[in-house]
């Protein structure tokens, strides 16, 4: 499959990488060094105590890429279009802030999802992206990532049943 990530925060490069495996995949960023260091070292990305590389083609921009099987969006307007609707308000700044220096000072640390994912046991993902899924259904927003999400790691609780 041809697939493109749109953002190459935590969830589109573990996504991207992940799919890179048997995909031709691209991730699209606005922010340039992200990309050339991303094309010139890969994503490494931290699985079970092994750093595992993965070689997807990062970008700045989708032109030139034709014939896409699937486009996956992992950027922060997702969130605040389904809170506009509900009439929520957040101060973005203040959010980032927290998530910056929860990752400065846990540089080795990983969500609950990926925890539970390791043991293996039933993630919380219904909890949070479910709960976005089903905020959006209540208003009439379409999130078909954060659908493709909880598909995936339904998908993963599973893979260790089988």
């Amino acid at each position: 499959m041809k697939i493109v990530v749109i953002g190459a925060g935590a969830m589109g490069s573990i996504y991207g990488g992940h799919l890179s495996q048997n995909n031709e995949v691209y991730i699209v960023d606005t922010n340039q060094s992200v990309v050339d260091a991303i094309n010139a070292n890969g994503l490494q990305i931290d699985e079970n105590g092994v750093t595992n590389t993965y070689h997807p083609t990062a970008v700045t921009s989708t032109e030139g890429i034709t014939d896409v099987d699937l486009v996956i969006l992992f950027v922060k307007a997702i969130f605040s279009k389904v809170a506009h609707a509900m009439g929520l308000k957040a101060d973005e700044e203040e959010i980032v802030k927290k998530v910056k220096e929860t990752s400065v000072n846990n540089p080795n640390g990983c969500t609950s999802i990926r925890a539970d994912l390791r043991v293996p046991r039933k993630t919380e993902v219904d909890t949070i992206s479910g709960a976005v899924v089903r905020a959006a259904k209540e208003v009439g927003v379409e999130v078909p990532c954060h659908e493709f999400v909880v598909n995936m790691v339904h998908a993963m609780e599973g893979k260790d049943k089988e």
